[in-house]
C-alpha cells in the first residue's frame, strides 16, 4: 500500500516522490520514503517511462526500529482510455528496490499495477 507524487518539469522529465508500506512476516514492517528522477518516453496513447530513486528506509527487523538508506529503480508504461483523458492505467510498473538492516542486504523486486489519474497542466 502507498502512495505516489509527480511533478512534471518539463515533457520529458520530472521529478517523483514515493511512500511505500510493506508488512512483511511476523509482523514486521517497513515504511519507504524515496524521491528521484523520471523520464518519460510518450507515443500516442502509451507512455513509457524510468526513474531512479533514493531516501529512507523505516523498520523493525528483530523488534528494533532502525533507519536505514534506500534506493530503487524501475520502470513501466502507462495507457490511456484516450488521447484527451486525464484517466491511464498503469499497465506495469517493476522496481528493484535495495535495503540494509542489521548489516544484511535486503534485495526486492516490485511489481505494481492500476489506476493513474492526471491532475493540472496539460493531459
Amino acid at each position: 500500500m502507498g502512495s505516489h507524487t509527480q511533478l512534471e518539469l518539463e515533457p520529458l522529465a520530472g521529478v517523483e516522490g514515493r511512500r511505500v508500506r510493506h508488512v512483511l512476516l511476523q509482523r514486521t514492517k517497513e515504511h519507504n520514503f524515496l524521491f528521484g528522477p523520471q523520464v518519460n518516453f510518450r507515443g500516442g496513447r502509451a507512455n513509457f517511462f524510468t526513474h531512479g530513486l533514493g531516501g529512507v528506509s523505516h523498520g523493525n527487523p528483530l523488534g528494533v526500529n532502525q533507519n536505514v538508506a534506500a534506493w530503487a529503480f524501475g520502470g513501466g508504461v502507462d495507457w490511456k482510455w484516450s488521447r484527451d483523458s486525464r484517466l491511464s492505467l498503469r499497465l506495469a510498473q517493476a522496481d528493484y528496490l535495495r535495503t540494509q538492516y542489521a548489516g544484511t542486504a535486503q534485495n526486492t523486486f516490485r511489481y505494481s499495477t492500476g489506476l493513474v489519474f492526471s491532475f493540472g497542466g496539460n493531459k
